[in-house]
Order: structure tokens, then C-alpha cells, then sequence
């Protein structure tokens, strides 16, 4: 049972706990992702205060650019990001089964791609990099919908296992939003509200509480027995406003990099932010020396009058010559400058690998590889990030899975076959980041074959600890062959036996024609003069 007094204190109370992380975040929205910078510091929507800290935008566009470059390098658009199957490798095989996964594989990309999974897998992203947290909800409206959630709104707890299972969302709603949500069980201070027009967007809060159900009948199938709870509290009114629950969390919130003892993640904007700074005070430092440069101060004699013009072409009557001069005082090395400042903002574009994202405006004048040599560093870049494995595991796998879940619940994708019942979901990662990250494991392989091979002549029998059939498949699967254009183990026995029976049928027109060829020499009469003639019948 929901108490909602004491979610709102636990909520609270988690919010106090997160206060470090909250002001290192403020900080790092300050300089790296404005957007989001609503944390600490109240900012008015449209007020230009999220900016006016900034004098280099190198932090906040590096970071946009790297989110962008993800989200393209693991979900490229209008292409197959990852493909569905059982982790029952004998099961996968079976012609039914490798069917029923790619048609759901290819309805499950089509609605993913129609819906708003893109622009807010985008913003995810960009949370996770700045922050080293994302949250995204993903819900069924009509079809696939998502949210992405500010790192402001929730606060999160692990289970044993490490994995985030319980959130605390606090968010704001309108009376009338609230009202159209929840009707009259919105809470007395919605309800007042609504009697009048001018209050009708009076600002309300309320949280959303998901966790692990402790009592539940798994018999039933109702909301109030699925394996997640989850209840809406209005904090005004202290009240429940809504009671439910999820068969699978519906919250995906990825980390960045974990630091053992802590909850939430850290991500390359808390690790960079320090440079940024250091930039943005360069920057502003260096504006003040091309101002100086461009329009110095000037002492200017009493004897001249009005307002001294300095714009280009500009005329000043004097009473004497020289009325005034440039003060001599060092204004700084411009050359030097600039060349410090591009020095610190490449250390920031490294950061946020922007050769990997961006490798034709990386590259700078005077780079003259060639295309492959340029997929080469791409290739290589991505392998640098370490991340990967954990934002599949922790965004991309349950999302995935929990879509694939909804899409059939709703009659989208049809239920899976009788062999399916009780297995589970596997995803293969078809994306550019995610192969590049596998391509080791091919590359690999491939030198252990080749070793095996070099060495056959000398060991007789080394290529038998090769299983050429497992190790096409996964080459193929690493490299994002289509999983229908893998042949199944028994179209791949059909084949074998029918090149064996073809071999067995010439082999058999080959000894026939042998042996006809040698009868008919037989019955030939001995060649006149012959020994065979003369042993003949006199």
C-alpha cells in the first residue's frame, strides 16, 4: 500500500541526500548543458541567465555534438539498430522461431522510428554525457511514447544487484493538466483551482513512485498485481491520486561510469568541467585583450572638447596637436592567446571525441588521409569509449525488450510461437558504435584461424578445435549480417548432403563409364597380327 506522506519524506529525503551531486550538476549545467539548469538555481523560462555565464561555448556545443554523433552511431536513422532473438542458440535456429524474430525485429524498428523515440534518445544522451545519469520513460499512447526526464526531477535507489529498480519523479503539472490527467481525483487544491479561469495554470507538484511490488498475487493479471508499483501523489494535499502498476520498470536510467558506493553516475562533463572553466576564463580574458588591441584607452588633454570619436574615418577637431595618444601599457600577445585558447579547447574536443564524431573537421589543414585511413580512426576512436556495453545494458536492452513487450500486449506484433513460451529475449547491437566495440572479438578470431592454418601442415589435426560453423555465425552477427541471411544449421546440412549426394551421383556415372568403356575394349576383334590373334580359335 501506497502511503503518500511518506513517499513525500523519502522523497525529500533523498533530494537532501543527492545535495553534493545537485550542486555539482548546477555547475555542470551552468557551463556544459544550460538547457538543464534548473537544479539549484531558479531560472525563469526564456531568461538569458542560462547563458550569461558563458564566454566560450566549446563545452556546451562539444557535448551536443557528441549526444548528436551517438545517437547516429548507435541508432542510425532509417537503419536496423539491433535485431531480436532467444538466447537459446538451438532454439534460434529452427526455421519458425529465426522468422518470427526478424518480422519482429523489422515492426518493432517501424513504430520506434514513427514515434518521438529519436528526439528524446537525443536529450537522454546528452544528460548522460554532461551529467553521467539519463533517465527516459517509455509508455504506450496510442502507441510507443517517450519522455526524457531532467537530472533535476528524479532521485533513484539500486537493489542488490546493483541495478536501479525504484524512482522518485517529481514533476510540476498545471490545475488544468492535472485535471484533464486525473479528473476530480486530482486533490482539493487542483479542484479549487479550476473554479476560476485565472488559476487554471497555477503551478502544482506531484511524484510519480515506481518499485518492486512486496505483496502481489502473480495469478492476476490486474494492475494492482503487476511486479512494479507505482502511485501519482499530489505533495499539496498529501493525497494518492492514482494507484497502478507496470509489468516490466519503465524507467531506463543509464550511467555514464559508476563510482562503487554511489547511485548515480559520473560523466565526461564532471571530468572536463574544470578545463571549461579554465577556457571560459581564458576566453573572456582574451575578448578583453582584442578589445583593448582594437579600441585602447586613450588619455585625452583638457583642452579638448566633446566626446573623443574612435570609429574608423572618424574626424576630431583639436585646439592643438598632439590632443591625445595611445596609453604604452602591455596589452597582451594576442598570437600567444589564441594559440593557448585553441591548445585548451582541443583538450575539451578530445573529451567529448570529437574525432570520432566529427573526423573530417578534426582532422585540421593540411591532413591528407585517405577515406579508409579516416574509417580506420573512426573505428579506433570508438573503441576508445568504455561506456558502451553499460548504456546497452542499462538503456538500450530494457527498453528494447520492454517495447518489444508492450508492442505485443497491444496487438502491434503477434504473440509469440508455442517454442518461444518462457524463453528469454536476447539483443544483438547492429549499430556502428556497437560493432566497432565487437569488432575485436572478430579481428581476434581471425588471427587465431589464421594461426591454426599456418601451423596445419606440421600439426595434422590443429583446424579440428576450429567449429567453422559457430564462428561463421557470430562473424556474421558481429558484423551485422542480417540475421535471415544466415543460413539455419539445417538448411547449411541440407546443402552438405546434397553437394555429398551430387559428389556420390558423379562418382557413380564415373565408374559406369569406366567400366563401359573397358567392356567394349573387350568385345573388339584382336588387332590382325596381334598376340591375341594368334591365342585366338585357329
Amino acid at each position: 500500500m501506497i502511503d503518500p506522506k511518506t513517499i513525500i519524506q523519502i522523497q525529500q529525503s533523498l533530494e537532501n541526500a543527492d545535495a553534493t551531486f545537485r550542486s555539482n550538476w548546477q555547475d555542470q549545467a551552468n557551463y556544459i548543458f544550460p538547457r538543464e539548469s534548473n537544479i539549484t538555481e531558479h531560472v525563469y523560462p526564456g531568461s538569458s541567465r542560462k547563458f550569461d555565464r558563458l564566454y566560450d561555448t566549446t563545452g556546451v556545443t562539444e557535448c551536443e555534438n557528441m549526444a548528436i554523433g551517438m545517437r547516429m552511431a548507435m541508432v542510425p536513422a532509417g537503419q536496423k539498430f539491433f535485431s531480436l532473438a532467444t538466447s537459446n542458440t538451438q532454439l534460434q535456429e529452427i526455421d519458425i522461431v529465426k522468422s518470427y524474430m526478424a518480422r519482429a525485429t523489422e515492426i518493432l524498428h517501424e513504430e520506434l522510428f514513427a514515434s518521438n523515440f529519436i528526439l528524446q534518445l537525443k536529450e537522454t544522451l546528452q544528460s548522460l554525457i554532461a551529467f553521467g545519469t539519463g533517465c527516459i520513460f517509455d509508455s504506450w499512447r496510442d502507441g510507443l511514447y517517450f519522455m526524457d526526464w531532467d537530472i533535476s526531477r528524479f532521485q533513484i535507489l539500486e537493489n542488490f544487484q546493483g541495478k536501479i529498480d525504484t524512482i522518485y519523479l517529481k514533476f510540476p503539472k498545471t490545475a488544468q493538466q492535472a485535471f484533464k490527467e486525473w479528473g476530480n481525483a486530482a486533490g482539493e487544491s487542483v479542484l479549487t483551482a479550476m473554479k476560476e479561469e485565472k488559476t487554471h495554470n497555477d503551478i502544482f507538484w506531484f511524484i510519480h513512485v515506481v518499485r518492486p511490488r512486496q505483496h502481489r498475487n502473480p495469478r492476476l493479471e490486474d494492475s494492482l498485481n503487476m511486479a512494479w508499483e507505482s502511485g501519482y501523489i499530489a505533495v499539496k494535499d498529501k493525497k494518492l491520486v492514482e494507484e497502478g502498476g507496470f509489468p516490466e520498470f519503465p524507467y531506463q536510467i543509464p550511467r555514464w561510469a559508476k563510482t562503487s558506493g554511489e547511485v548515480h553516475g559520473r560523466g565526461i562533463g564532471g571530468m572536463i568541467l574544470p578545463q571549461v572553466k579554465m577556457v571560459n576564463a581564458n576566453k573572456r580574458d582574451f575578448n578583453e585583450m582584442v578589445n583593448k588591441l582594437v579600441n585602447p584607452h586613450r588619455e585625452v588633454l583638457e583642452s579638448f572638447e566633446g566626446d573623443y570619436n574612435t570609429t574608423p574615418g572618424a574626424r576630431n577637431d583639436v585646439m592643438e596637436l598632439p590632443s591625445s595618444r595611445v596609453d604604452e601599457r602591455n596589452f597582451g600577445n594576442f598570437p600567444i592567446g589564441k594559440d593557448s585558447l585553441e591548445s585548451e579547447r582541443k583538450i575539451i574536443k578530445d573529451a567529448f571525441f570529437n574525432d570520432a564524431f566529427a573526423p573530417i573537421t578534426s582532422s585540421g589543414p593540411g591532413d591528407r588521409r585517405n577515406e579508409l585511413e579516416i574509417r580506420q580512426r573512426v573505428q579506433e576512436s570508438f573503441r576508445r569509449i568504455g561506456s558502451v556495453d553499460r548504456i546497452e545494458g542499462e538503456l538500450f536492452t530494457p527498453l528494447i525488450v520492454r517495447c518489444f513487450n508492450l508492442e505485443v500486449r497491444n496487438g502491434v506484433i503477434p504473440p509469440p510461437p508455442p517454442e518461444l513460451q518462457g524463453q528469454n529475449l536476447k539483443v544483438m547491437y547492429l549499430g556502428p558504435l556497437s560493432l566497432a566495440q565487437q569488432n575485436a572479438e572478430v579481428t581476434a578470431s581471425q588471427q587465431w584461424v589464421g594461426v591454426m592454418a599456418e601451423t596445419a601442415d606440421f600439426l595434422p589435426g590443429v583446424m579440428d578445435n576450429v567449429d567453422a560453423d559457430s564462428t561463421a555465425r557470430r562473424w556474421g552477427r558481429v558484423l551485422g549480417v542480417n540475421e535471415e541471411d544466415i543460413a539455419s544449421e539445417d538448411d547449411v546440412q541440407a546443402k552438405r548432403e546434397a553437394r555429398q549426394q551430387e559428389a556420390l551421383r558423379q562418382q557413380a556415372l564415373e565408374a559406369a563409364q569406366v567400366a563401359g568403356d573397358t567392356y567394349s575394349k573387350t568385345q573388339r576383334a584382336p588387332e590382325e597380327g596381334s598376340g591375341a590373334e594368334q591365342m585366338g580359335p585357329g
